[in-house]
């Protein structure tokens, strides 16, 4: 008999949830405070798109990394739309935390599991009805502790966060350049 639990549980993403602060049998894990006292890591990710060519690098800090994305059949922009890789970077946070909190509680995970969801409507209008659904399983921890390792980390999932509360994005111009033409 195979002694992995498993449990399941789904999260509506929604404005306003700022709650930093989780604390498991008197533990205290991640709140602003603790923040506050770490180095505030630099994340940047580029595209360029010339001549059915995509160049994607993403780096947190001085550590790079190239991502494969491969541009649209007619090569003007990307084949994965900016709302896929958005519901990839929710799935990809919350997977890296849960491994993180295990980590600190002692907790040995054999599987993560997330599936992120949402509708975009109109050019120009934000998603709405995010949900995701997670799937943890464990061969050392009991469903108790996989729920509430899963209700915490909900809670810290830094890009989660960034997007329940209202962040500024803001366009900075650069040079126009003269247009190459490619044969």
């Amino acid at each position: 008999m195979c002694n992995t639990r498993s449990d399941f549980y789904a999260y509506k993403l929604h404005k306003g949830n700022t709650e930093f602060q989780s604390r498991v049998e008197g533990k205290h894990f991640h709140c602003a405070g603790c923040y506050s006292e770490k180095a505030i890591m630099l994340i940047t990710a580029t595209l360029s798109n010339i001549h059915r060519e995509n160049e994607v690098t993403v780096a947190t800090g001085e550590h790079k990394k190239k991502i494969i994305i491969p541009s649209k059949p007619l090569g003007k922009g990307s084949s994965v739309s900016g709302g896929e890789l958005l519901f990839l970077a929710l799935a990809t946070c919350y997977c890296n935390d849960i491994y993180r909190e295990a980590e600190r509680r002692d907790i040995d995970i054999s599987a993560v599991e997330i599936t992120v969801k949402g509708h975009f409507g109109a050019e120009g209008t934000p998603a709405s009805n995010v949900i995701y659904e997670v799937r943890v399983e464990s061969n050392n921890s009991s469903p108790q502790e996989i729920s509430e390792l899963v209700r915490d980390v909900d809670h810290l999932a830094e890009v989660h966060n960034t997007l329940r509360t209202e962040v500024p994005v803001t366009l900075r111009m650069q040079e126009a350049r003269q247009e190459v033409e490619y044969k």
